[in-house]
């Protein structure tokens, strides 16, 4: 799989060969890792030698359909790769950083290019940069302390403060954005094809990722709550998702709230203690 950078968008070339050893991993019809690492450090070699190829941080409407095919092959390549094949086959710190930063760097196109989900090639590239991302944070949620031994030094560091916190500050807005005030989108549309990725992967956010959210503030005037605002907005913002029509956004809700909860009941022991036998209600602090 050494191609000329002619040949790396061909159906006959790269692009082709590298659909059909995916198909193969999909039905696990390979189960050779040293082969599948060895690919792995082909197309890490792509990167050095054509960086052109990569769609990282751009306009795709400016993207040839080829190119789009080879983004989205080598996004699948990799999700399929972590899952079959990332342990026990140890990788180099190079290796590591070729996949989080290109993980990173496509979800950012993504994140980017919202005026063009409607395209299906762009809709595509964006579900499997989801996958890509849910399937990083599946990996590293799921390691245990054998794995850890075998992982470079500062892997889960660099992970926990940069990637992690990278994803999730760029699919909560995305979320928010793709959902809009549309309460009722088909289970069948094909929003709800994005939103099932990107969704599955905020199921990861961490609580102090949620508490360092950027949304915009949604507040309401009469409510009587003892939250700082930023807990408010956070709160006024998931809740009515629960509701939402398409199940992956309620499950994506659901498993946010649950990460919040706990945060709750702080907020409100000063408010209490302050009424003491007077008669009026104290002010809990639901969402509106």
């Amino acid at each position: 799989m050494g191609w000329t950078k002619e040949d790396l968008c061909s159906i006959n070339g790269a692009f082709g060969h590298l659909a059909i050893f995916n198909s193969c991993l999909q039905t696990r019809s390979i189960d050779d890792k040293q082969l599948l690492h060895g690919i792995l450090k082909i197309i890490t070699s792509w990167r050095k030698q054509h960086e052109d190829i990569f769609l990282f941080s751009c306009n795709l409407s400016e993207a040839s359909p080829e190119v789009l095919g080879l983004n989205i092959e080598i996004m699948r390549f990799l999700s399929l790769f972590l899952k079959h094949c990332a342990y026990p086959l140890p990788l180099a710190d190079s290796e590591w950083d070729f996949i989080m930063c290109s993980m990173l760097a496509w979800l950012e196109t993504t994140s980017e290019n919202q005026a063009l989900y409607s395209v299906p090639l762009v809709q595509l590239f964006a579900c499997v940069s989801f996958d890509l991302a849910c399937d990083l944070c599946a990996f590293f949620d799921s390691i245990t302390p054998d794995i850890v031994d075998n992982l470079p030094v500062n892997l889960i560091s660099e992970w926990k403060e940069f990637f992690s916190k990278g994803i999730h500050s760029l699919l909560l807005p995305l979320l928010v954005n793709a959902i809009g005030e549309n309460k009722d989108l088909s289970e069948t549309s094909f929003q709800n094809a994005m939103l099932k990725p990107m969704c599955e992967t905020l199921t990861y956010i961490s609580k102090d990722q949620l508490l360092s959210h950027k949304l915009p503030a949604r507040l309401v005037a009469s409510q009587k709550t003892n939250l700082p605002e930023h807990l408010q907005t956070l709160l006024n913002t998931l809740t009515p998702l629960l509701l939402f029509r398409a199940r992956p956004v309620q499950i994506a809700a659901y498993h946010m709230l649950c990460k919040l909860m706990p945060e709750l009941p702080q907020h409100d022991q000063d408010n209490l203690r302050s009424y003491g036998d007077e008669e009026e209600e104290p002010a809990l602090s639901p969402p509106a």
